[in-house]
């Protein structure tokens, strides 16, 4: 704790057994990862990018923010961030509310952290629904894991959207040869104003 204040508000900085990559976490800054360093060519490297602006806003701010319910931008014409359940109109920020609001550590250890967000008022009133999220952040050595489960407390069904967001910092030869490897069953092609899925592949 720093100068007494809440342990709550302080970043969690996770390592690996062999000390080579650590990251570190804000829950109270909606779980956001604000640094990964991890081993490339042999040296310590810092992974993410982060703006500026950085500590002062949330949005675009750089880093790995965690996005739930929404990945992206709901719009009705003329309603930008708005969508309608069951009849009743809501309105939901750019990437949903999971980056905005502070989670709780639900455990941690030297190379590990669990944080939880739970349904409330303030998010019932934009995603009427009772729900728990779980991250899990792990790292070993040369490598970072992140894992999510999204739990419906409640008796229907709940649509959401989940996804980390990492801004890496990459330099260009890295960028071009950089590939993402996964088992993938679809990829949506947004349409022109990130609204709707204009086509898959």
């Amino acid at each position: 704790r720093r100068n007494g204040t809440d342990p709550m508000s302080e970043p969690v900085i996770i390592r690996s057994p062999d000390g080579s990559t650590s990251a570190t976490i804000h829950p109270e800054r909606g779980a956001d990862v604000s640094s990964l360093i991890m081993p490339r060519d042999g040296r310590a490297v810092e992974w993410l990018y982060r703006r500026e602006n950085f500590w002062t806003t949330i949005v675009d701010a750089g880093g790995s923010p965690f996005l739930f319910p929404v990945c992206g931008r709901h719009r009705l014409p003329g309603k930008p961030g708005v969508y309608i359940w069951e009849g009743v109109e809501y309105t939901v920020p750019l990437h949903g509310f999971g980056m905005y609001r502070p989670w709780k550590i639900a455990s941690v250890t030297d190379n590990q952290v669990t944080v939880t967000l739970v349904s409330d008022d303030q998010t019932r009133a934009i995603y009427p629904f009772e729900f728990s999220v779980s991250l899990e952040y792990r790292v070993e050595a040369g490598v970072f894991t992140c894992r999510h489960a999204v739990t419906n407390h409640g008796a229907s069904s709940m649509p959401f959207a989940s996804g980390f967001h990492p801004y890496f910092q990459l330099t260009e030869n890295e960028l071009v040869s950089c590939w993402v490897t996964g088992t993938f069953e679809a990829i949506g092609h947004y349409n022109t104003d990130f609204t709707a899925i204009a086509g898959w592949d």
